[in-house]
């Protein structure tokens, strides 16, 4: 297998074993990556997987000069930018109701 493929962020263990069927996975499992892997490893990396809130510096893409795909996965997954939506969309809500208070039932 030639193509490897670097898991930057912490990853399930099921995608794990399905993508290591096809590539040569490298799993940093969210440690820097000059902390996981030596220079020589990280030379051959082709694609790398991340997740949305993972950051990735530029002396992290400096390891990686064959690098030719980033596959982020999970942005705003981990549910703070759903909050921040579902309170907006509450709040909304209430000033709608207190705008158009509801029409009478006769007429």
């Amino acid at each position: 297998m030639s193509d490897k493929v670097l898991i930057h962020s912490r990853f399930p263990k099921a995608m794990l074993v399905r993508i290591g069927q096809r590539f040569d996975v490298m799993n940093a499992a969210g440690k820097p990556l000059t902390d996981a892997f030596t220079k020589e490893q990280l030379a051959g990396v082709r694609a790398l997987i991340t997740a949305g809130g993972t950051p990735l510096g530029a002396a992290a893409m400096d390891t990686l000069p064959k690098l030719a795909a980033i596959i982020c996965y999970g942005t705003g997954y981990d549910g703070s930018i759903l909050r921040r939506r579902l309170s907006v969309a509450s709040r909304s809500a209430t000033v709608r109701r207190r705008m158009h208070p509801p029409l009478p039932i006769w007429r």
